[in-house]
């Protein structure tokens, strides 16, 4: 694995962790609909509704355990990550992938708050890496 493959494991865990949130919600609200009752009839939920519940709060907490797993890889990763850019002497190089890998942030919000052009970040970037994989190896991080 590559130092770059290695930062961009933050992008995909924080992928999972919003498409998880977003079908957690939608699984709420889909549980919180209570149709219109018909209060000449006794309140009793058929076998039905019942499984379809239990099922659909079944998911839910697994989805929401799930959240908190990838959450904790996240939090470890982007740890990683910050050892090995805090050991970078050069500021835009650390600023660079610090907006990146950390912060998750795009190209062109990196290219506005440096200043720079979308172009001399990507630049800046690839140096950044070539770097960032040498300091890498003072930590004794394996790639695989």
């Amino acid at each position: 694995m590559t130092i770059k493959e290695y930062f961009y494991q933050a992008f995909s865990i924080d992928g999972l962790i919003k498409s998880n949130r977003l079908e957690v919600e939608r699984l709420r609200s889909l549980i919180s609909f209570t149709p219109a009752l018909d209060l000449t009839k006794p309140l009793v939920k058929s076998q039905s509704q019942k499984t379809y519940l239990e099922d659909t709060v079944s998911l839910i907490v697994a989805l929401e355990n799930e959240v908190l797993n990838d959450i904790n890889r996240c939090v470890r990763l982007k740890k990683q990550i910050r050892l090995i850019i805090n050991d970078i002497d050069d500021l835009k190089l650390k600023a660079i992938l610090q907006k990146r890998y950390v912060e998750l942030k795009t190209w062109h919000e990196i290219a506005v708050e440096t200043n720079y052009t979308t172009r001399q970040v990507t630049n800046l970037h690839g140096q950044a890496l070539a770097v960032a994989e040498k300091v890498s190896k003072k930590h004794f991080l394996l790639f695989l």
